[in-house]
Parts: structure tokens; C-alpha cells; sequence
């Protein structure tokens, strides 16, 4: 397939490279580039020198791409190997069970590295406290878990987390707490300190990076990707904040694919709705829509709380999931959907 431009626009920076058309639209994301310039052979053969001196640059595009010296084509004798993985380790392959959420199994299969899930729903119904004890429940099955945290303080998430790891209340017991942090100590569960927002959205993204490879962190929980957009910016003034946005979904998803590491990223719907949500409800372009491999939604649409998944691209079971709360545990049961209707 050959592609002509007649301009297009570089913005570059130390962290963040994309190639724009003359509409706007991004054409290609690059990651670690030099900060002197940047040599791409990504989408041809043709080497193109960008000097990062300056924010954008307008460069000539050859009108006709030059062909590949890579391989592209394959057969089955080079897939043979893998394919007999999957057929002698299905189960392991399908990643790690949830203990705390069996029926999630049987719609996912498991939680599998270098995945991405997106997971929305309505503002205040509870999405960080689900996500804390989904994550925790992993965590003590040894996923290395990270959480790029952004919604409330590091110490009320922990708060919300021992709580559920302790299945009880510990408000004004303190031996109790003493007794369960203990053990809590031992989880590899790793937090950025992010949330007073001195960062940038560069140096955040170098953060989450370093500290997946550093720690070698198996599953990251970004909360929330709107609220990404609040911290300040070096190198991308012009950009819209939905392009702002799907810039930094690109880098979330390449370092969680390129570093083997399941990214579960919380995104906020469009707007505010009595009715059911899907997948057209998740605010932003389309690219997380249809870059994620499985996409979630804590819905209120019916008289009780229950799990929506909208897409599974590893299994292709969809449907519903009943949720009970605890407020005194934090802590949530699953339900067949059929029992609560």
C-alpha cells in the first residue's frame, strides 16, 4: 500500500514524536527519540533528519514510497512454533485467574501480559474502588502491580486496599491494622507520586517507563487518562487536548506492548447519561476504542450495579456481570446476571 502527503508537519520531542498530515490528523507516533534529531525509517526506506531545536518542521515527502527491504510475508512453517504453544498451553496462555472475581474468568480467561483494557463508567459510582481490590487480587498472585493514580491521594487509595486485603474494617483498630499491614508490606504493589501534579506529561510517561523495567512491573493501572491532561506540557503547545490525549494513549499502549506489561487505563465517558454506556460513550477520538483489547464498564443503567464487558479480543465473550458492594470492606462479590433480574 503506498501513501502520498504532500507536507508533513513533525512536532518532536525528547519523549513524544508523531508525524502529522496537513489535516491534523496524526499519522505515526515514535518514542524515544534523540534529542538532537530524529532519524525515522518507520514507514520507508527514505531517511529523513529532524532537528529538534525547533517544535514543528515542514518536510518534502517523496510522492511514492520506496519498497521494504524487510521481511513482510510469512508462512505457517515460521508460526508452527507458536502456534503449537497455544495448542499445548491454552490455560497458561489465557494468563492469571482472578481469585476474588472467579466469574470474570469465564468472560476473560485471565489477565494476560502486554494486553490493554480500558475502563469507564460514570463519575462517583465507584471505578477507583473496583479497580483497587481487581488489581489487589492479582497482586497477591505475585503480578507486579503498579498505579499511576491521579484521582485521590496515595494514602486514601492504600487506605481503600489493606481494607479490602484485610476483608474487614480496621477504622480505630489498630493492632488489627498493624497485624494486616504487615503482610500488605510484602505485595510488590508500587504507587508514582504524581498526585500533587508537578510533573509533566513527558516526565510522567519517562516515569511509568522506567519503573515498569526497573521493578519489572506486570500490570499498570493509569486512573485516569482526562486527568493525564492536567499536568503541564513542555513540547506539545498547539495541540488540541483530544489529540493531547490519544499522543499519550499511543506511548501508554508501546510501553505496555514493548515491555510486556498489561495496561489498564480508566477513561471517563463523554458526558453524563441515565442510559446504558458503550463503547461510543468513551470521550476521545476512537484510536483507545480500537487499540484496546478489552474495554469494561461499571454501569448503573438498572436498579443494582453490575460489570458491562463491550469488547474481549482475546476470548470474544461480551455480557454482564451482577456487583454487590460492601462499604464497610470496600470490597465487591459478582453475581450471574441472570440471578439479580
Amino acid at each position: 500500500m503506498r501513501v502520498q502527503f504532500e507536507v508533513l508537519i513533525f512536532r518532536v520531542t525528547s519523549v513524544l514524536c508523531c508525524l502529522i498530515s496537513q489535516n491534523g490528523q496524526v499519522v505515526e507516533n515514535w518514542r524515544s527519540a534523540s534529542r538532537t534529531e530524529i532519524r525515522t525509517t518507520d514507514l520507508a526506506a527514505t531517511e529523513i533528519t529532524v532537528d529538534l531545536q525547533d517544535d514543528n518542521h515542514e518536510v518534502e515527502w517523496p510522492t511514492d514510497w520506496p519498497v521494504q527491504d524487510s521481511k513482510s510475508i510469512f508462512k505457517f512453517a515460521d508460526y508452527k512454533s507458536a502456534v503449537l504453544e497455544e495448542i499445548k498451553n491454552k490455560e497458561k496462555i489465557n494468563g492469571i485467574k482472578w481469585n476474588r472475581f472467579s466469574i470474570l474468568n469465564e468472560f476473560l480467561k485471565g489477565h494476560r501480559a502486554g494486553e490493554l483494557t480500558l475502563f469507564s463508567g460514570l463519575t462517583g459510582l465507584g471505578k477507583t474502588t473496583f479497580l483497587a481490590e481487581y488489581s489487589l487480587d492479582l497482586c497477591i498472585q505475585g503480578v507486579k502491580t503498579l498505579w499511576v493514580n491521579f484521582e485521590i491521594p496515595n494514602e486514601k487509595l492504600l487506605t481503600t486496599m489493606v481494607t479490602q486485603f484485610a476483608k474487614k474494617s480496621l477504622i480505630g483498630n489498630v493492632a488489627e491494622f498493624l497485624s494486616i499491614s504487615d503482610e500488605f508490606d510484602k505485595l510488590n504493589m508500587f504507587l508514582l507520586d504524581i498526585y500533587e501534579g508537578k510533573m509533566t506529561v513527558e516526565g510522567i510517561l519517562e516515569l511509568i517507563e522506567h519503573s515498569i523495567k526497573e521493578e519489572e512491573i506486570k500490570h499498570t493501572v493509569v486512573d485516569n487518562l482526562q486527568s493525564f491532561l492536567t499536568a503541564k506540557t513542555s513540547s506539545l503547545i498547539g495541540f488540541d487536548s483530544l489529540r493531547i490525549q490519544e499522543m499519550i494513549f499511543a506511548s501508554i499502549k508501546d510501553i505496555g506492548r514493548k515491555l510486556k506489561c498489561h495496561m489498564t487505563i480508566v477513561i471517563h465517558p463523554r458526558k453524563e447519561q441515565k442510559s446504558e454506556l458503550n463503547n461510543n460513550s468513551i470521550a476521545g477520538t476512537g484510536l483507545a476504542i480500537q487499540q484496546a483489547d478489552n474495554i469494561m464498564f461499571l454501569q448503573t443503567a438498572r436498579e443494582s450495579p453490575y460489570l458491562e464487558i463491550t469488547k474481549n479480543r482475546y476470548a470474544g465473550l461480551k455480557g454482564s456481570i451482577g456487583l454487590e458492594f460492601d462499604p464497610a470492606t470496600f470490597c465487591y462479590e459478582m453475581t450471574p446476571i441472570d440471578s439479580r433480574l
